[in-house]
């Protein structure tokens, strides 16, 4: 198992790694598990997620599961920040993996009587695209949306095909972030203040989400205002913009 994974799963659990476990570390690896014992932990971000799992999987299989995510997500996030993740470039179908990944969430949608629809382009939604990072990006605005709206609120998918790129609108009618807030948002442990313990997530989702679409030489910002719902959007070129032989490192965004 890597080193980093294995330092990144003892801070998660409330353990603190011995100099052993850090040995052969990049400086981005400790710098970020600086950040999780500094932030992450003290501000309570992971506290909800393993003691609850924000509703999902109970017991001890799904406290596994939950650090096993965390952990890996955080390992992604040190790779695309160091350079070091190379994108697995295919030519992909958008419309297919956001409607599997609507389907996948169809269930925690209904629990909260959201109204949860998409209104895809007829257009042709191909384009060039690593497959296992793209339904990162879906699953986690997916997941957010329905997290922070209200019952019987309602989250409209919007994908609109142009000749050059694709752009995907992921709007709730939730509780809204505070436009001076909106850079905020895709730091890492940057949930802003105003959300409540219980809706707290692991504060990386979203840092994660910017770096993966950098990386595919996107863009991803966000529209609204508190109490009047969210609108994340992010835009993908065709043909990514980007040299993928050439992973070029990605500044931090946190602050």
């Amino acid at each position: 198992m890597n080193a980093f994974y294995r330092a990144v799963k003892l801070i998660i659990s409330g353990a603190k790694p011995a100099p052993e476990d850090l040995e052969g570390l990049s400086q981005t690896e400790l710098r970020i598990l600086c950040e999780c014992e500094a932030v992450g932990c003290k501000a309570g971000f992971f506290k909800n997620l393993l003691q609850a799992g924000e509703g999902k999987t109970a017991g001890e299989d799904g406290l596994k599961e939950r650090i096993d995510s965390l952990a890996e997500d955080l390992l992604d996030i040190c790779r695309l920040e160091s350079g070091e993740l190379q994108l697995k470039v295919e030519e992909v179908n958008l419309k297919n993996i956001i409607l599997e990944c609507m389907e996948e969430f169809h269930g925690e949608a209904k629990q909260k009587n959201i109204r949860f629809v998409a209104c895809i382009d007829s257009h042709p939604l191909s384009l060039f695209a690593d497959k296992r990072h793209l339904e990162k990006v879906t699953k986690i605005l997916f997941s957010n949306a329905i997290k922070f709206t209200q019952e019987g609120g309602k989250v409209d998918i919007l994908v609109k095909g142009l000749p050059q790129e694709i752009i995907v609108s992921v709007i709730d009618s939730g509780i809204g972030i505070e436009p001076v807030r909106h850079k905020k948002v895709f730091e890492r442990f940057g949930v802003p203040d105003a959300c409540s313990d219980r809706l707290k997530g692991s504060g990386i989702g979203l840092n994660l989400v910017k770096l993966i679409v950098v990386a595919h030489g996107g863009n991803i910002w966000v529209e609204g205002g508190k109490n009047r719902g969210s609108n994340f959007s992010f835009c993908l070129y065709r043909h990514m913009q980007c040299d993928i032989s050439h992973p070029k490192k990605i500044d931090s965004l946190f602050s």
